[in-house]
């Protein structure tokens, strides 16, 4: 009886059921969507990582900005507050203390963002603020023209090539206006903040030109050691982003 039992072969038809069954079935059975589905989530998270990026990084690039440009105007509101005639300056030499701060400006842009390649710019920017501070307070203290030959540089050109670190050339367009936008909100109230403060002439025995370098300088410097906490060094080592959330932005347009 066992010896009668034979194994039916499997015909050609019966193995290509499941093959004309695949075919029967409607195309949207299928999960073809989920790429675009996945894509789709990666830009949403895109854009909130930008957005906190911005929120971390922003507001701190801003004022330190706006803070060394309010110094840089100061030798005008000062010369409005009488250093001329203290210091005894005569002829063009207001105009040649200008002239020596914009010159060496310009020079060292590329210098310093050398520098910054080389340190960490959580160290190179507040440092650049914080010696500028210096300066600026000590500028209060001149007994004589030659004090006034100074020259600041290195945090524009700084901050410029620090944003494209972070952000792809399109995002990071609309990051540089904002950050240079600190340049018109600390003109438009510089000349107003050194009137006030014009005002106390006298005190300790300062004209009020000198008490104008001296508190700004020290609020730069204020502002600037603060920064030391806030200037982040790279996408990579932000703390304030998760390894998940770096990989929307990582090497995206770089």
């Amino acid at each position: 009886m066992m010896g009668g039992l034979r194994a039916t072969p499997t015909s050609n038809t019966q193995q290509q059921q499941p093959d004309a069954l695949d075919n029967q079935l409607p195309a949207s059975f299928f999960p073809t969507h989920s790429v675009s589905k996945q894509k789709t989530t990666t830009a949403i998270d895109r854009k909130t990582v930008l957005r906190k990026m911005d929120l971390h990084l922003l507001p701190t690039l801003t004022v330190l900005y706006l803070f060394a440009f309010l110094d840089r105007g100061n030798i005008g509101n000062a010369r409005i507050e009488g250093m001329e005639e203290d210091l005894h300056m005569k002829g063009s030499q207001y105009n040649w203390a200008l002239t020596v701060f914009f010159f060496p400006y310009a020079a060292l842009e590329l210098p310093a963002n050398m520098l910054l390649k080389r340190v960490r710019a959580s160290l190179w920017l507040p440092s650049l603020m914080v010696a500028w501070g210096i300066v600026m307070t000590c500028m209060g203290l001149v007994q004589g023209y030659s004090g006034l030959l100074i020259t600041q540089s290195g945090l524009y050109p700084g901050v410029a090539y620090y944003i494209t670190t972070w952000y792809c050339r399109e995002e990071s367009q609309l990051r540089q206006a904002i950050f240079f936008s600190a340049a018109s909100i600390a003109g438009a109230f510089s000349g107003l903040l050194a009137f006030a403060i014009g005002k106390l002439d006298g005190v300790a025995g300062y004209s009020g030109w000198r008490w104008i370098f001296i508190l700004e300088g020290i609020a730069t410097v204020l502002v600037a050691v603060g920064a030391y906490f806030l200037v982040y060094d790279s996408l990579e080592t932000a703390p304030f982003l998760t390894a998940d959330e770096r990989l929307p932005v990582e090497g995206y347009g770089r």
